[in-house]
Parts: C-alpha cells; structure tokens; sequence
C-alpha cells in the first residue's frame, strides 16, 4: 500500500469517530421505534455511519458500492478497521439501551462450528468466559429483516435461524456476494444485515482480543 492510499485511510478515522458522539449517552435513553417502516433509532444510525465509513475509505457512493466492498475485505489485514476496534466505539455500543435488543452472546462455547469460527476469522479466545457476540435471531430487529422481498437473502435468513448460532462473518460475505444482485443492495434489510450483522458484529468481537 503507498502513503497516498495509506494516509487517505487513517485520515478517514477521524471521520467514524463521530459514531462516538452519535451514539453517545445522550442518545441512549430515547424511545425506539420498533416499527419496521421507520426502523429503530439505533440501526439508523449504525447504517449511516457504515456507510460514511466506507465512503471515506473505499471512495465510494452508491449502494452497491458501498455495501459490497464491505464483502469482499478482510478486516483483520486492514488496520483502520483493527484500530476502530480498540477505540472506545465497541463499549459505547454496548452501553446502548437497545444494544442487547440486537446482540446477545453466544453460550455454546464447546461448539466445533464456533471453534472453528474463531479460528478461521481470527477470533482468539483468551479463556473459557470469552465473549462472543451475535445478532439474536429471536429479535424484533431480526424479525424486521425477514420482511424482505429478496427470495435468496430470506432463504439465508432461514439458515441462519435453522442453526441458531454464530456464523463467520466471513463465510456469510461469501455467501451474499453469490447471492445478492444489484439492485438487493439498495434494500434496506439487506443494507442492515451487512452493517449490523457483518461490520459492527465483527467489530464487537474483534475488539475483544
């Protein structure tokens, strides 16, 4: 990577920052909207900053774009995403009212198939008690992505439930980009589970090593 490239992308840090201020205490006690239409404010504002992020690192604009770069990068070979994780982002997440609306952790910590997640994206856990987060499939937020009309991104939405546990971030990019045509990028269910459960999940997890 030359310095061009490289001092373009640690600039636009500053830029995801502001997620701090937009998801700031002062914000955690407002009512939510749980209605599907207008979505929560939560989700909001996590789509819209994902999308700022990648605007600023990838130099993108439109939907598709935006949403499919995200599916084809690694980010543990990418040090603005590893050095968003050790910023104070994760915790404020966390601290949200809503935030165990959407995420829960992931118990089954004896699962081949979450060992095997660890390992494959990079998660290591330091000890048993490790914390794993995972978009909650019984969820109203999980509930509202079932409403899309795309017929191959419900059927992974119906995957996903049938196994009812962490699934690589990974793995589940690979799977939409085989998937998703063009204009599924435009739909907001689709739009939201990349940067909820794809981005943010994977930043959740990444920041605790």
């Amino acid at each position: 990577m030359n310095n061009r490239i490289r001092n373009k992308i640690y600039r636009s840090l500053g830029g995801f920052f502001s997620l701090l201020v937009l998801i700031s205490p002062s914000l955690f006690s407002q009512e939510v909207d749980r209605n599907c239409e207008s979505n929560s404010e939560l989700i909001d504002i996590l789509r819209n900053s994902f999308e700022d992020q990648m605007k600023q690192v990838y130099d993108v604009s439109n939907d598709e774009e935006i949403y499919s770069s995200f599916l084809n990068f690694d980010p543990l070979v990418n040090s603005w995403f590893v050095n968003i994780s050790k910023t104070d982002v994760p915790d404020s997440l966390k601290r949200h009212n809503d935030f165990q609306k959407i995420w829960t952790k992931d118990q089954k910590e004896s699962d081949i198939i979450l060992e095997e997640v660890i390992s494959n994206d990079g998660y290591e856990k330091e000890n048993e008690k490790s914390e794993i987060w995972d978009v909650d499939i019984e969820s109203e937020y999980f509930k509202c992505l079932e409403e899309t009309n795309s017929e191959d991104f419900f059927a992974l939405l119906n995957d996903l439930k049938a196994i009812g546990g962490f699934l690589s971030p990974s793995f589940l990019s690979s799977v939409l980009n085989s998937i998703l045509e063009d204009e599924d990028y435009t739909k907001e269910e689709v739009q939201n589970f990349i940067a909820i459960n794809l981005y943010f999940t994977t930043l959740l997890n990444l920041s605790q090593n």
